[in-house]
C-alpha cells in the first residue's frame, strides 16, 4: 500500500544531501577467524559547516543526553528520528521521565506518511530513501556516519568508548531489520537452566539489511554493513591497532581456553565477511524497587476534589519507562525454569511504529523478522576471566546494549504463540558458551571470581 497523504508538519526541514555513502565488506578470511575490515572504497563526506556543528552534538549526546541549545541540529530536525524518542538523546532507561508518542515520526515533508507501508513497497515508495535522509540528518550521533578515529576515544582507565574530548560514555544510534529476536521470559538465555532473582537477562536482537534494499538505487548507502564497519574500527582502537587485533583474532583460533567475539556476526559460514549486527537489550528483571515518589499531595477542597477524581478515573494511564510489573505476565514463563522470589519484569524504552510504550508481554508481537528497527546503543567491551563457569576460558566479548528501541516499519505478522515460531526463537544451551548475564561484577571489564558480585552496567 502506497504511503499516505498527509499535510507537512510545521517547521520541519528536509536534507538536500547527495553525499555517497561508504560501502565497505568485513572478510574475515577464515570463518573462524574474527577478521579486520579493510579500507573502505569511498569515505562518507558531510558539508564542512554540518560537520561541526554533528560532532558537537554528539559530544553533547554523550556527555549530558541532551541536544544544544544552540550551535547543533534541533530535536526536530535531527530525525525528529531524534527517533523523538528513541533518537532523541533526551529520555533514557536511566531516566524516569517517558517522553509522549510522537505520531508524526514517519511523515515525510512531502507529506507522505510511511506509519503503514509494507515491506514490498519500502524501496518503490521512497520510504528507504526516507530513512537514510533521517540517518544522514543525524550527522556523527548516528553509528553509520562515525569516523571513529576522529570521533571516538577508547579510555583504557575507564574501559569506555567516549566521544571525542568527552569524559563521558558515547551513545550512538543505528537502523536494521530484525533477523530473529529472543524477547520472550528468557530473553538470551537457554531453556532448561535455572532463572532466579540473581540471574541477568536481556533480550536480544540480530540485525540485517533490510529487505529489498538496493544499493545502486539508494546511492550507494548500507547501513547496516557501514555500521558493522565502524564497529570493527572500535573495536581495532579498543584492541591496539590492526596488529595486535589480529594477533587477538589469531590467538582464539589457536588457543581453546580463549574466546574472542567480535560486536558482529555471519549469517552462514559461507558468507563473506560479516553482514549481522546482534544487539542486546537492557535487563528485563530487577530486584531494585522502583524510585520513590516525592510526596507533593496537598489538600483540595471537596468540590475541586471530586471533580479532579471524576476526570483521572476517565482516563487510563499510559506505561511509563522503567514500570514494574508481576514477572508471570511474561510470555512464555513457567514454574520450571524461573525460580524468583522478588524479581519484577521490568517496562523497558521499546516503542511501536506509533512511538507508544510496547508493554513487555507484547514485545514478541512487535519485534518479529522483517520488522525495521532504530536504536540507542552504547559499545561494551568485556573482559571475563577463567572460572569453573566457563571452564576456565578467557573471554573478550563486545557488545551493543540498546537503551532504547522502536519501530521503524512493520514486518511480518505473528501469531500469538505460535509454537513453531517459539521454538525457531529459542535458544539452545551450549556448555561450552559464555553468558555474560551470569557475571555480577565491580569492574566490569575485568571481571572477578563469581563468588565476588555486584551489577553490571
Amino acid at each position: 500500500m502506497p504511503p499516505k497523504s498527509t499535510s507537512a508538519p510545521k517547521g520541519t526541514t528536509t536534507s538536500q544531501s547527495t553525499n555517497p555513502f561508504r560501502s565497505a565488506s568485513i572478510d574475515t578470511g577464515a570463518p573462524a577467524t574474527p577478521a579486520v575490515p579493510t579500507t573502505p572504497q569511498k569515505a562518507r563526506l558531510f558539508p564542512a559547516t554540518r560537520c561541526m556543528r554533528q560532532l558537537t552534538y554528539l559530544q553533547i549526546t554523550a556527555s549530558k543526553g541532551k541536544a544544544p541549545a544552540s550551535g547543533g541540529p534541533a530535536r526536530n530536525a535531527a530525525m525528529d528520528i531524534d527517533l523523538d524518542d528513541v533518537l532523541s538523546g533526551s529520555e533514557t532507561i536511566s531516566q524516569s521521565s517517558t517522553p509522549p508518542p510522537n505520531a508524526s515520526l514517519l511523515r515525510s515533508t512531502d507529506g507522505l506518511d510511511y506509519t503503514d507501508v509494507k515491506i514490498e513497497e519500502r524501496l518503490e515508495t521512497g520510504f528507504y530513501n526516507f530513512v537514510i535522509e533521517k540517518v544522514d540528518q543525524l550527522g556523527r550521533g548516528a553509528l553509520s556516519n562515525l569516523d571513529v578515529t576522529q570521533d571516538l576515544d577508547w579510555n583504557a582507565s575507564s574501559h569506555q568508548f567516549r566521544a571525542k574530548n568527552s569524559k563521558h560514555e558515547a551513545v550512538f544510534y543505528g537502523v536494521g531489520e530484525i533477523k530473529s529476536a529472543q524477547v520472550n521470559a528468557y530473553g538470551t538465555k537457554p531453556e532448561g537452566r535455572e532463572i532466579n532473582d540473581f540471574t541477568n537477562v536481556r533480550g536480544g536482537l540480530s540485525l540485517q539489511e533490510a529487505t529489498g534494499w538496493d544499493a545502486e538505487k539508494l546511492g550507494g548507502a548500507m547501513l547496516v554493513q557501514e555500521q558493522i564497519y565502524n564497529l570493527s574500527k572500535a573495536m581495532e582502537r579498543a584492541e591496539g591497532g590492526p596488529a595486535k587485533l589480529k594477533a587477538v583474532a589469531a590467538q582464539a583460533v589457536k588457543d581453546t581456553r580463549y574466546k574472542f567475539l567480535p560486536p558482529c556476526k555471519k549469517s552462514a559460514i559461507d558468507v563473506k565477511g560479516y553482514d549481522i549486527l546482534p544487539i542486546v537489550t537492557e535487563f528485563f528483571y530487577t530486584t531494585k524497587p522502583p524510585p520513590a515518589a516525592v510526596d507533593l499531595d496537598v489538600e483540595q477542597s471537596p468540590r475541586k476534589r471530586k471533580a479532579a477524581e471524576a476526570s483521572s478515573s476517565s482516563a487510563a494511564r499510559l506505561p511509563a519507562v522503567g514500570d514494574q510489573y508481576d514477572a508471570t505476565l511474561m510470555t512464555g514463563y513457567n514454574g520450571w525454569d524461573f525460580k524468583f522470589k522478588d524479581a519484577k519484569l521490568v517496562q523497558l524504552d521499546i516503542r511501536d511504529v506509533n512511538g507508544a510504550l510496547i508493554q513487555p508481554w507484547d514485545w514478541h508481537l512487535h519485534l518479529t523478522p522483517k520488522t525495521l528497527v532504530s536504536f540507542r546503543a552504547r559499545l561494551k567491551r568485556w573482559v571475563v576471566s577463567p572460572s569453573d563457569k566457563n571452564g576456565n576460558t578467557k573471554s573478550t566479548i563486545y557488545q551493543v546494549v540498546a537503551e532504547s528501541i522502536r519501530v521503524l516499519a512493520k514486518g511480518e505478522p505473528k501469531t500469538d504463540h505460535n509454537k513453531e515460531d517459539e521454538d525457531a526463537d529459542a535458544v539452545v544451551l551450549d556448555e561450552n558458551m559464555v553468558y555474560l548475564e551470569d557475571y555480577e561484577v565491580v569492574d566490569p571489564f575485568a571481571l572477578p571470581s563469581p563468588s565476588k558480585k555486584a551489577k553490571t552496567a
